[in-house]
């Protein structure tokens, strides 16, 4: 009876031991206000969720798949290989791709144990500070010199994920030169072991070359896990998705489905493809007669804004349709009731604004978009601090944004600019600041 009752304690022990867990972070980065991400750990997978981006990590298969829910395509990456796309079955062989080989990218890594322990979330931390130089030579995918600094407290989770820390460092998804892929050359020093990261601090430096303007000055990331909690997860949550199809590439996987891309609102539209916000231009009339979307009476005392569709000068791969749903949802309240305007060109959402009974119109322009420098140093250097997921580097953005009365002058004309992790996040972040000027400015009218 003893020996049951100690077997019945192991197997319990064993059980906490491996449970699911669920992880909640916060993350900064040069003094901008940090987002927040939840990570999901189940064995050997680890699922992250941040805005605009989910991320899955098969250790056990040696991959990493990101998702987009508005494509409904998912896209691989070998955690073995130097990022080129990967089978989608779990035993297919890795096979030749349309990829050319770039460049050899020389990484020397030194990871030091300063033999500090403290207790971190009843796991016990390790602190741990680690340096990395990066040589990519002009023809590479991202050329420069980068160098970075982390310090770091680790821990090893009770569920039992690790991905191989000894493998090379997975490039950024974005590449400036996309059909090319370089093969990067890891050499380690140190004995420091990492772990799954609960707070860590970043510093990088770089220098470009080939005149890539964003590529130098230096940057800080932060990262701090805020709560471990053990849950139950279904195993489905760490796999692919069902009735989601491959992309060949990261560019694939956010471009609109076939036959949608002339559609107001779809992401990835490339600048040009729509009449710039505030002008005329062919098929100005265009646009009325799709306006059949019809709203409900204006309540009393209310102010309507007519929000029309954002306008992607900068070309970025950004969800447009769900972005300006977050606009009119941030501007909502308070006396004020924004509805989306489904014309294209100023003429025709002038007209459709009057039809709805708006009282303004807003035009907004996705102006600039872009990876920060210091964000392709992180690209690199993630993998070594153990925050890396692929494709969910720094973005600046900035919206450009014009407030008229309907049939009257301009009310507002001004800019909101936003650094974050990932591209979505980042024009979600500046949106979010555009809709607290454009409430105040409507409020004005009252």
């Amino acid at each position: 009876m003893r020996l049951i009752k100690v077997l019945a304690v192991l197997l319990c022990v064993q059980a906490v031991a491996l449970a699911d867990l669920k992880v909640t972070r916060k993350n900064g980065a040069g003094g901008y206000g940090g987002g927040e991400s939840t990570v999901y750990i189940k064995g050997q997978r680890q699922r992250t969720e941040m805005p605009g981006m989910t991320s899955i990590q098969q250790c056990d298969l040696r991959r990493t798949i990101q998702i987009s829910e508005q494509t409904k395509k998912y896209f691989v990456v070998s955690l073995d290989d130097t990022g080129q796309p990967a089978e989608s079955g779990p035993s297919a062989p890795q096979g030749p791709t349309q990829t050319r080989r770039g460049a050899i990218v020389n990484v020397t890594e030194t990871i030091v144990d300063t033999g500090e322990r403290k207790a971190m979330f009843g796991y016990t931390a390790r602190h741990i500070k680690t340096s990395s130089v990066t040589d990519a030579p002009p023809e590479a995918c991202n050329p420069g010199h980068m160098e970075s600094e982390t310090d770091g407290w680790y821990i090893d989770l009770a569920a039992g994920f690790s991905c191989d820390t000894d493998r090379p460092a997975a490039p950024p998804a974005r590449r400036t030169r996309p059909d090319r892929a370089d093969q990067v050359r890891t050499k380690r020093t140190g004995t420091g072991k990492l772990g799954f990261p609960v707070m860590v601090k970043t510093s990088f430096k770089s220098s470009g070359r080939g005149g890539d303007e964003g590529a130098g000055g230096g940057f800080e990331n932060t990262m701090e896990v805020t709560d471990i909690s053990n849950v139950t997860l279904d195993p489905a949550l760490f796999d692919i998705p069902a009735g989601y199809t491959q992309a060949a590439s990261m560019q694939e996987l956010f471009a609109p489905p076939a036959g949608m891309a002339g559609v107001p609102g779809m992401m990835g539209m490339p600048p040009g493809a729509r009449p710039p916000a505030g002008e005329g231009g062919e098929g100005a009339g265009a646009g009325v007669a799709s306006a059949a979307s019809s709203v409900g009476p204006k309540q009393p005392g209310t102010i309507r804004v007519g929000v029309a569709a954002i306008n992607n000068r900068a070309g970025g791969e950004v969800s447009l349709d769900d972005l300006r749903s977050r606009l009119v949802g941030s501007i909502n309240g308070g006396g004020l009731e924004a509805v989306p305007l489904d014309a294209v060109s100023a003429p025709a959402a002038e007209a459709e604004a009057k039809q709805k009974d708006c009282d303004l119109v807003l035009y907004t322009d996705l102006s600039a978009l872009k990876q920060s420098g210091a964000s392709k140093v992180g690209g690199m250097f993630g993998r070594v601090a153990g925050v890396g997921t692929p494709g969910s580097e720094r973005y600046e953005s900035r919206v450009d944004f014009r407030l008229f009365a309907v049939g009257g002058a301009a009310q507002l004309e001004s800019n909101a600019t936003a650094k974050e992790e990932g591209a979505q996040a980042s024009v979600s972040a500046a949106l979010e600041r555009e809709a607290k000027a454009v409430a105040a400015a409507a409020r004005k009218k009252k």
